[in-house]
């Protein structure tokens, strides 16, 4: 019997290093007692804020470079990207009329969200498609997406900086929904140019909604939010998804590269448990997808490499 040995590589990037480095404690002790004798997998863990174009920036070149240096190659491949990263509130609450803008000059939850993925994808765009055709992309959206403000989505930075509206209203989180709607619109976006590239150089691109999901970002929304956030975590905490099932769509986007092969799975849309939402009320305007992806651009153009 001839054993093929592996690496297996996987990064967490966070904002909060002690989180992060006790999540990649907990990894290598459950990796350790699942271990496998052919697969040599390395945990390691990756300072990152996507509110901070700079911090993103400088996260991804790191990351390359520590890529470069254990696949041993200068064009290393990234085979899966979640983009997962998430607020509600940036530095406020639910008084808040308007979010915070960033040293930056980006609003924050929209800078969090959606701006900083943005980066990180383009920046990590080359290593993927050293693992086309089955790399994966997957972005974590939200059902808040459909309550957002009525010009839906900031196509330009007067429009998104200004507070037109307040960022809450009617107990609903505006700015999160507009971030969140710019998730959908970006993969809606995205997975189009997928389909125009070739077999070989495709990257499959999905976004999902985990449901609600017991997790700290839940805490934080009833902390700060209004009397009916708790009203519903004392009514409803108990029919909340844990962390694992939210976890489960976004993962079977990731994992199952049969599935999105086979069924040529780009660009869409999906809600627990893997079950796809073939039509957005906001989502399926093409110009929108494309304004704000040319938006997303130029928000990101002076952090992008030089070779761009």
């Amino acid at each position: 019997v001839q054993h093929h040995f592996e690496l297996a590589s996987l990064t967490l990037a966070c904002r909060n290093a002690q989180k992060c480095h006790d999540a990649v404690q907990q990894l290598k002790s459950i990796n350790a007692s699942a271990s496998s004798t052919t697969t040599t997998t390395v945990i390691q863990s990756l300072l990152m804020d996507t509110s901070s174009m700079e911090s993103v920036r400088q996260a991804a070149q790191e990351f390359i470079n520590t890529q470069s240096a254990q696949q041993q190659t200068p064009t290393p491949k990234l085979d899966m990207l979640f983009l997962n990263a998430g607020t509600i509130f940036g530095d406020g609450n639910h008084r808040t009329r308007c979010i915070q803008n960033t040293s930056e000059g980006l609003e924050q939850v929209f800078a969090a969200n959606h701006v900083g993925h943005h980066l990180l994808y383009r920046w990590l765009q080359p290593l993927l498609q050293q693992a086309a055709p089955t790399a994966r992309v997957v972005s974590t959206s939200s059902a808040n997406s459909y309550a957002t403000y009525r010009y839906q989505v900031a196509t330009d930075l007067d429009t998104l900086t200004a507070c037109v509206e307040p960022a809450f209203q009617f107990g609903m989180a505006l700015a999160y929904g507009q971030a969140k709607l710019a998730q959908i619109l970006w993969t809606r976006s995205l997975g189009r140019q997928q389909l125009s590239r070739s077999h070989s150089n495709t990257v499959f691109v999905n976004a999902f909604h985990p449901g609600v999901v017991n997790t700290a970002l839940i805490e934080k929304t009833i902390e700060r939010g209004t009397l009916v956030y708790k009203l519903i975590d004392k009514q409803f905490r108990d029919f909340f998804w844990s962390a694992r099932e939210g976890a489960l769509t976004g993962l079977y986007l990731g994992i199952h590269s049969e599935y999105l092969t086979i069924n040529n799975v780009n660009g869409r849309y999906y809600h627990p448990q893997g079950q796809e939402i073939k039509r957005h009320k906001f989502a399926e305007n093409q110009t929108l997808q494309d304004l704000l992806w040319d938006f997303s651009e130029e928000l990101v153009h002076a952090y992008l490499p030089v070779s761009e």
